[in-house]
């Protein structure tokens, strides 16, 4: 197609756009269908425009019936593409993202595998005994996490030797209250 006939395809689409515009408008309220056809013209118009602005040949040979992703991700993103700019698509996006999340998981196992629950038992005792727990990765690190939440630990329950859970296993606790 030469520019002239292309322009005055994009005239004549115009003007049948107003024209459907005006008899909808009209009829009263637009139908969401009326609403979509319309919208559709509209978006074919502006990617003839964005095709032409990117100045490479060829790429308004597409019909105004086809479906509108295919022309964007076949037709247009493949054009630009072979420029060599880089565009991801949304399968690429979605693949990047999955990469992503699989890379933290296995950081957050090795993290996981690391820290270990440390539990100390018949603590604190007043009239019943308390617990204490922590997580950390090591012994001397939980003490001191112990000691951030309370300034006052007697000597004898912060230096006892805890039981030592792995986080990469479940583990399940209850403490009655005293009474």
């Amino acid at each position: 197609m030469t520019n002239e006939e292309i322009a005055y395809m994009n005239g004549k689409r115009a003007a049948y756009r107003l024209l459907l515009r005006t008899a909808f408008n009209d009829f009263g309220e637009e139908q969401p269908l009326d609403r979509w056809r319309i919208e559709k013209m509209e978006t074919i118009t502006a990617l003839r425009a964005l095709c032409k602005a990117i100045g490479i040949d060829g790429l308004n040979d597409w019909g105004d019936e086809d479906y509108l992703p295919s022309i964007i991700e076949n037709v247009i993103l493949r054009a630009i593409q072979s420029t060599g700019l880089q565009i991801r698509t949304r399968q690429q996006e979605c693949d990047s993202a999955s990469e992503e999340i699989e890379t933290h998981a296995a950081e957050a196992d090795s993290i996981t595998g690391r820290m270990k629950l440390f539990v100390w038992e018949n603590c604190l005792t007043d009239y019943t005994s308390g617990i204490m727990f922590a997580v950390a990765e090591t012994e001397d690190q939980a003490r001191s996490e112990l000691l951030k939440e309370c300034n006052y630990i007697p000597e004898r329950d912060l230096m006892a030797k805890p039981t030592v859970h792995s986080l990469a296993d479940a583990v399940g606790f209850v403490v009655w209250g005293g009474g």
